[in-house]
Order: C-alpha cells, then structure tokens, then sequence
C-alpha cells in the first residue's frame, strides 16, 4: 500500500484513542464503563468479518462510521434536550467527534474507491459487500446526515440508494 494508507490510518489510530478517552470519562461519571453497551464490540466483530481492505473499507469507515454519522444527529438532539449536568461536555464531545467521523469515513472512502479500482470493481458494489455481511443493512431507523456523507465522500447516488433501501 502507499504510504498515504499508513499515514492516514495512524491518523485515526490517534482521534479514535482520543474520542474513547473523551467518552469512557464522560461514561465514567454517569456510572458506566467501556463495554457495558453491546455497540461497544462492533468494531472488533467487523473486524473479524471483514478479511479484505475492499470489505473492510466498505464495512468499517464508510458502513459503520458513515452511520455515526447519522447517529450524531439523533445524539446530539437528545443531549440539547438533557438537563444533565453532563450536558455541554457530551455535546462539546459529539461536535469534535462528528468532524473527526467525517474525515475518517473519507479516508475510508478513499481507500475504498484504491481498493475497487485495483479489483476492478464498481464503486456501487459497496451495497452488496456491507448486505453479504450484514443483511439487513441499510433499514435505516434514522435520519441519513446527508451533509456529512457528501463531505465524507459519498455520492448523490449512493445515498438516493441508501433512501430507497431504507424504505
């Protein structure tokens, strides 16, 4: 691979470390810890699903945190409408984590778009790679950041697409 995948990668090695340890301390003081949560093992359970950089990019950076994505939306609503003292913290927390995501699902898209090119794939294909994987994928039970997909990488198409199989 180029060094730019490396690079990259070390990149988001650094803001993921920097958004678990922003979160774990905002979870630590409302009683929580790392793990407590089922979501807290996906990426590990991808991971092992996904054995190639083409269904690892399609899966990780543009499936799973594309969808942050669009969970930050519903998040960040939620914490606005919160009297919790904790409040401001969790929204400082999703602004700089939304912004990071963004990048982050770009890289991927990047890393993807190498990937399909060098298998002679289509871009589009990554709708059949993320169902083989998860078959239920794109019933989507909120609202799709389309900004932030756009700025991440992904087309007017793919997300027509993404509306469409989310109803």
């Amino acid at each position: 691979m180029p060094n730019e995948y490396y690079y990259d990668w070390l990149e988001v090695a650094k803001e993921e470390c920097e958004h678990f340890l922003r979160l774990e301390e905002i979870l630590n003081r409302v009683g929580f810890e790392y793990g407590d949560f089922p979501v807290h093992a996906g990426l590990f359970e991808a991971s092992k699903k996904t054995q190639n950089l083409t269904s690892r990019m399609a899966v990780i950076p543009r499936y799973m945190e594309a969808n942050g994505l669009d969970a930050n939306i519903a998040l960040s609503s939620k914490a606005r409408s919160s009297d919790s003292v904790y409040r401001d913290d969790l929204l400082y927390a999703l602004e700089i984590i939304l912004e990071d995501e963004i990048d982050h699902v770009r890289k991927g898209d990047r890393w993807f778009k190498f990937s399909c090119l060098k298998e002679g794939r289509e871009n589009l294909d990554y709708f059949d790679i993320v169902k083989s994987i998860y078959p239920n994928s794109f019933k989507q039970t909120r609202e799709i950041n389309v900004e932030a997909r756009i700025r991440a990488g992904f087309s007017k198409d793919e997300i027509d697409i993404m509306t469409r199989l989310s109803n």
